[in-house]
C-alpha cells in the first residue's frame, strides 16, 4: 500500500474518538468546542479580574 492510499483510508483529525458526539455534524462540533474555548476564556479572564 502507497503511503498515498494509506493517507485515504486513515480517518482524518476531526474523526477521532472523543471529539464529535454521537449525530453530531463537523460544524455543529466546531462551534462547540469554540463556544467551550470562549466560555473558559472568559472565566479565566474574569479570575484574572479578581486578582
Amino acid at each position: 500500500m502507497s503511503d498515498c492510499a494509506a493517507w485515504v483510508t486513515s480517518d482524518p483529525p476531526y474523526m477521532a474518538e472523543g471529539k464529535r458526539k454521537a449525530g453530531e455534524g463537523i460544524v455543529s462540533m466546531c462551534r462547540r468546542k469554540t463556544a467551550q474555548r470562549a466560555e473558559l476564556k472568559a472565566k479565566k479572564d474574569e479570575e484574572n479580574k479578581k486578582r
